[in-house]
Formats: C-alpha cells, sequence, structure tokens
C-alpha cells in the first residue's frame, strides 16, 4: 500500500536542548505520520524515560548484571555500572498487519529503528583482583542501540525484549559525582 510508505518520526530533541531537570521535549507531528504512529513513538518515548535519564552529554542508565540465563545478579561493586548513549532518537516503520495477527487482536504494528550513536561505560571500582578495566568512563566508541517490535494488542502497547529497557533509571544527581 502506498499510504505505508516509511514514516520517519524523530523521537527526541538534541542533547542541548534539554537538561535533566526539563520535562519530555514537545514535538510536532511528522507529516504523513498517522496518529497510531504518533502513539507509538509517545509510548516507546515514555518506556526509555523509565529507563534512561537524559543530561546534556546523552541518556545514561543503570547496568544490572545478568546470569547468561538473564536472571539478575546482586551487585557487589561498591559502584554501580553505567552505559551511556549519546543520542536515543528513532524512527517508527508501521507493518501491514495479516488476517491472522488481526484475528489475535493486534490493530496496530510498528518496528522501531535506532540509528547508530557514540555509546561509553562507566567502570566502578572492583574489590582487588577483579578490575578488568581501569575505573572511570570508558572512551566513546560507535554503538547501536538496536531496533524492536512494537504492537497494540487488544488496547494494550507491547514491545519486543530489548536490553534498552533491562536498566534501571538512574538518579540524576548522584551521575554528577562520577569521576
Amino acid at each position: 500500500m502506498k499510504r505505508l510508505a516509511l514514516i520517519c518520526c524523530l523521537a527526541s530533541l538534541p542533547a542541548s536542548a534539554l537538561d535533566a531537570q526539563s520535562g519530555p521535549p514537545t514535538r510536532r507531528p511528522v507529516a504523513g505520520q498517522s496518529a497510531n504512529d504518533r502513539a507509538a513513538a509517545a509510548w516507546v518515548r515514555a518506556k526509555l524515560d523509565s529507563h534512561w535519564v537524559r543530561l546534556p552529554d546523552g541518556w545514561i542508565t543503570r547496568l544490572q548484571l545478568r546470569t547468561l540465563g538473564g536472571d539478575v545478579v546482586d551487585d557487589e561493586l561498591p559502584d554501580p555500572l553505567y552505559l551511556q548513549y549519546r543520542e536515543l532518537t528513532f524512527r517508527v516503520e508501521p507493518e501491514v498487519l495479516s488476517e491472522a495477527q488481526r484475528l489475535n487482536g493486534i490493530d496496530y504494528r510498528c518496528s522501531v529503528i535506532f540509528p547508530r550513536t557514540p555509546q561509553r561505560v562507566f567502570h566502578p571500582l572492583a574489590p582487588p583482583g577483579f578490575q578488568v578495566h581501569p575505573e572511570g568512563w570508558s572512551d566513546w566508541a560507535m554503538g547501536f542501540p538496536g531496533s524492536l517490535a512494537v504492537e497494540r494488542r487488544n488496547g494494550r502497547w507491547g514491545i519486543s525484549d530489548s536490553d534498552l529497557f533491562r536498566g534501571l533509571k538512574p538518579d540524576a544527581a548522584g551521575l554528577g559525582k562520577l569521576p
């Protein structure tokens, strides 16, 4: 269908436009974007905001150490491990639903794609003998936050599994004390 051409959504403002205390940015609708596309983008942004904090130099989340099976490991490090992306912008690409998806109660589905962006990790001081990386922030390197599937099924939004939503939202005030 011609109507389902690629629809892009700039989902966040440049880092210089926000500080940690400002509320969610106001966005103007993207030309050609449907109400469902805007609703999906708003839902993804709210989900990101519940796991990440935005500071002038990027988005930060507190990583949780996990086993290979995905279980959270009790963190015995004196300081937490943080991941930072310079930007967390994305675009929404709506998908055509199959008859089976409609019968299963899905009325909207899209792919959410994050472009490559610089990333870095904060390595805490580890107990003696366990220090693998130097304490502090790593150098910036290009990273890929990934992509995910978003759907609304029986009126409820859902999202595919993604590492973007496994971290804990850190306290912005405490991040200023990191070396």
